[in-house]
């Protein structure tokens, strides 16, 4: 497994390799840039000049990106053209606040959308397997920034139940961590929905095949309970489909908190770095995009090595 995990490693590297080199020059050939928005317009051209050679701006492309490719190996992500502050600091700074956002609309997914998959499929065509199949397909059509604004007008601004945005209220009498429960919620549930649908949506196909095999039909056969049959004999099988969905979930998690984060004025990584688009903050573009194809790549790690500890037949080499 170790010999495994190394080489899939290595060969991540020319992968994540292409997608900074497509990013930055993406980048590059898109209109405006940091001193267009950072200076006044009336500034002399000389001046605009030399804040562009401040900057490294003045050097070719293919300079400017060896030098970042450089840098960012030694461990040097760049500094902030607007903030002033090294970019890692500023990641390091949102990423708890992204991470919390993440795993509680991980788990808010992935603990519904597994009893509610096996659920519908035990109970194939009736109308709870109907119900679930409207909701699963409703919440893949609903965009999540349109999901996000309903709830916001609902529980917000009707009803008033749960804040609209923020990590923290400035006047409250609640403890630290229930009054950021409340601002999470929210958040977690607008960027989870999508993934809920399609993991129940998954998750029934998967035990369905499952549940007509031979080996639990044995299982019923030798007097079992059907609880046992169902979790400890086939759900240990059926989950190994859904897992890989579960490994690309996760960069999904990621880009969807860009939005999300927009939306509820979540201060994470996902609101940094559309700022820094709007702000033509090259450096921060870059290290969060190279940190979010990192993310694909342990994802796709993370589900091939969930599917060893779910089936033991499968062996790595």
């Amino acid at each position: 497994m170790q010999a495994y995990i190394l080489k899939r490693l290595l060969q991540a590297i020319p992968l994540l390799f292409g997608i900074t080199l497509v990013s930055f020059f993406m980048m590059y050939l898109s209109p405006g840039g940091p001193t267009d928005l950072a200076m006044d317009p009336k500034i002399k051209p000389e001046d605009r000049e030399k804040m562009m050679a401040a900057l490294g701006l003045d050097q070719p492309p293919w300079v400017q990106y060896l030098n970042w490719l450089f840098h960012f190996i030694q461990g040097d992500w760049g500094t902030s053209f607007i903030r002033k502050v090294p970019v890692m600091d500023l990641i390091w700074e949102r990423l708890p606040q992204t991470l919390l956002l993440m795993g509680t609309s991980f788990c808010f997914a992935a603990l519904l959308s597994i009893p509610i998959g096996i659920l519908a499929a035990k109970k194939k065509n009736s109308w709870v397997d109907y119900t679930s199949t409207f909701f699963a397909f409703l919440g893949l059509a609903t965009p999540n920034f349109w999901l996000g604004l309903l709830l916001v007008m609902l529980f917000s601004v009707y009803w008033n139940i749960f804040p609209a945005g923020g990590i923290a209220s400035f006047l409250s009498t609640d403890s630290g961590a229930l009054d950021q429960l409340k601002h999470l919620i929210l958040p977690a549930i607008t960027l989870g929905t999508a993934d809920l649908a399609g993991l129940t949506r998954y998750t029934r196909a998967s035990m369905l095949e499952v549940l007509g095999q031979n080996y639990m039909q044995t299982a019923r056969a030798k007097g079992m309970r059907e609880w046992v049959v169902v979790y400890k004999h086939g759900l240990r099988n059926g989950l190994i489909p859904v897992i890989t969905v579960f490994g690309l979930s996760l960069p999904s998690f990621f880009g969807g908190a860009v939005i999300v984060e927009k939306i509820f004025s979540y201060p994470g990584i996902g609101l940094l770095f559309l700022d820094a688009v709007f702000q033509r903050d090259y450096p921060v573009i870059m290290a969060i995009t190279t940190f979010s194809a990192m993310l694909v790549v342990l994802g796709n790690l993370l589900a091939d090595i969930l599917y060893a500890v779910l089936d033991p037949r499968i062996d790595y080499k």
